[in-house]
């Protein structure tokens, strides 16, 4: 009987490896499979996270840097059990690619620097800080992670992050509840109850867990380099790990949004178990379910009486004062709770770049360099102190002065390994560039940004910089032509590139190419206000009133109650007749700023007219 068994078995393998090398032969002559990444997985309940104990060198933007994970799938710097003493005090950190961190080694990460720091200043406390990032992980990955895996660490303090990108690839499909209702009130007013709200991954556990059955097999890495049949089964699994429609018991917000029938002017009143928002424009929309989402990763932060910090990271054009940043509706404006604290990291990440010259950012990206990873770990140790989440007898003492200059000595330290190549790619020269035109030293700015443009790494950047150089010398001319250049060259076109090009063209006298290019820059981001404000200011002292009046009602909708959007809707509406639409913006301003002359003189005006 066992003869028989292990004859039948003996032939079954046979032909499963003659089939096998069949199907190898047939890929490797007619659908030959490249070797792609392959230190992901799914697991935690997500679709993609680390791979446990690889070690792997890889390259980000041309930086090389190497991956390594412990047992759990973690890219951490040390080993950690679930198990905790109780005389320690653990953090958490949860995030996409900036935690990860793309660009860095291990021992280079907000986490280590933040674990480093936390040891070195607090001697008499155990401090234990936990790296759980990974690259494409948001809110709702971090909500799985934590529910599926972080809570086992018993973590004190959880740190996450936000940055304003994530608002535009919010994954709606993800966001999920029972109650998703939509009632149109008036004409331009609607209700959105939004009630039980859950993040959902729609994972197809076949595909999980084939996958993962895959990556179990010991000879794996040799399979995966060797076989074209191996790749093009995990590739097929890793592109079928999401459901296209997924069965749920509660209601899908993509699906429901896509039903929704609003309109540009309709004014939103959202209703959920958390808190109510009353006249919120569609352009809020991501913001409103972002913001909902943050209010219950915080009630499962409560189930394991864990406090909540949220980092507000900066992008490399606010840290390096390139741009303002929007003035939108923002998750953190609502929902305050006494164990949920947002850290606006991007003031004293500017005067830190401002102090140092030092790159903090990679080339092109929101990545923290080394030196990045440590100046936010340093700003959120201070926090952590400040606010009191570990009790210490000298809180004060413990603060670190990020002014000071050996710390600044240090951050230059950091960077050793990454300095080399910075300098080659020209990215030091023009980070002088930029940071000597912040601080109005035109002609050192000129001279850093003209040696830049000759490296051919930065050289479009050199040239837009430039462009924004002359623009503020006032050399509209000059600004033109360099933005043209870095255009031509394959400059990124943002709004902020085509807006810079309007206004240049417009002090130009050349309202034909400034209006071109405000419609532009509208075209492609049709959610921030001021693009529109420009356009309606450029089309206001053409004396275009009526046109201005659309292009300021457009900003209005997007940022209601803005004194300068109101004093412009106010001043268009008056000059095209309609006094009374001129009043009410006028009045508005008044309750916001009841001593505000201008709005005081033109209500004046308007009204001895309407005598």
């Amino acid at each position: 009987m066992i003869k028989r068994f292990v004859s039948k078995s003996f032939f079954l393998a046979l032909i499963l490896i003659i089939i096998f090398c069949c199907l190898e032969v047939v890929f490797r002559s007619y659908n030959p499979q490249a070797i792609f990444e392959n230190y992901t997985t799914s697991k935690f309940g997500v679709a993609t996270a680390f791979r446990s104990e690889i070690q792997r060198d890889i390259l980000f933007h041309d930086f090389s840097h190497r991956i390594e994970t412990d047992a759990k799938g973690l890219r951490n710097f040390k080993n950690i059990s679930y198990s905790k003493e109780s005389d320690v005090f653990r953090i958490l950190c949860i995030g996409g690619s900036i935690f990860a961190a793309s660009g860095v080694n291990n021992d280079e990460t907000f986490a280590y620097y933040l674990n480093r720091l936390a040891n070195e200043k607090l001697s008499g406390k155990k401090i234990e800080v936990i790296n759980a990032g990974k690259n494409l992980w948001e809110l709702s990955e971090y909500f799985t992670y934590f529910k599926n895996e972080g809570y086992r660490y018993s973590p004190d303090l959880v740190v996450v992050y936000f940055h304003r990108g994530e608002l535009s690839t919010l994954e709606l499909s993800e966001f999920e509840a029972d109650k998703i209702e939509f009632r149109r009130l008036t004409d331009n007013q609607v209700e959105i109850e939004v009630r039980c709200f859950e993040f959902a991954h729609h994972l197809n556990k076949f595909e999980v867990t084939f996958l993962n059955l895959i990556h179990s097999i010991p000879f794996y890495e040799f399979a995966f380099l060797e076989s074209h049949v191996v790749r093009f089964m995990e590739s097929y699994l890793r592109n079928h790990l999401v459901l296209d429609v997924a069965e749920s018991s509660k209601r899908n917000l993509k699906k429901s949004y896509d039903g929704w029938a609003l309109k540009d002017d309709d004014s939103i009143n959202w209703k959920t178990d958390y808190w109510e928002l009353k006249e919120k424009t569609r352009q809020h929309i991501p913001a409103v379910l972002y913001s909902i989402g943050v209010e219950r990763f915080y009630s499962l932060m409560q189930e394991y009486d864990t406090k909540l910090l949220f980092l507000l990271a900066p992008s490399r054009e606010e840290t390096l004062k390139m741009e303002k940043g929007f003035k939108e509706f923002k998750p953190m404006e609502i929902g305050r709770h006494e164990n949920m604290i947002w850290l606006d990291l991007k003031k004293d990440l500017m005067e830190i770049q401002d102090l140092s010259y030092i790159p903090l950012n990679f080339p092109k990206a929101i990545h923290f360099t080394p030196a990045g990873h440590l100046a936010a770990a340093t700003l959120t140790f201070n926090n952590i102190i400040e606010k009191g989440f570990i009790s210490i007898s000298n809180p004060t003492a413990s603060v670190i002065n990020f002014r000071d200059s050996e710390w600044i000595k240090n951050l230059y330290n950091v960077d050793d390994r990454i300095n080399p190549k910075l300098s080659q790619l020209g990215y030091d020269l023009l980070i002088k560039g930029i940071l000597n035109k912040n601080q109005n030293n035109f002609d050192q700015a000129e001279k850093f940004l003209k040696l830049a443009s000759k490296k051919e790494a930065v050289s479009v950047e050199a040239a837009w910089q430039l462009g924004r150089l002359y623009f503020v010398r006032r050399d509209y001319s000059n600004s033109v032509d360099y933005v043209q250049k870095a255009l031509k060259q394959g400059l990124f076109e943002s709004d902020a590139v085509f807006s810079l090009l309007a206004k240049a063209y417009s002090n130009l006298k050349r309202f034909d190419f400034a209006e071109k290019y405000f419609e532009k820059a509208i075209e492609v981001a049709p959610n921030n206000f001021r693009n529109y404000v420009n356009y309606a200011q450029m089309l206001f002292f053409s004396k275009r009133f009526k046109e201005s009046l659309v292009q300021y009602k457009k900003a209005n909708l997007i940022v209601p109650n803005q004194i300068d959007i109101l004093l412009g809707l106010g001043g268009a509406s008056f000059l095209t007749g309609k006094s009374e639409e001129a009043l009410l913006a006028f009045e508005r301003i008044l309750k916001i700023q009841p001593n505000n002359v201008q709005a005081l003189s033109s209500i004046e005006r308007i009204q001895s007219r309407l005598k």
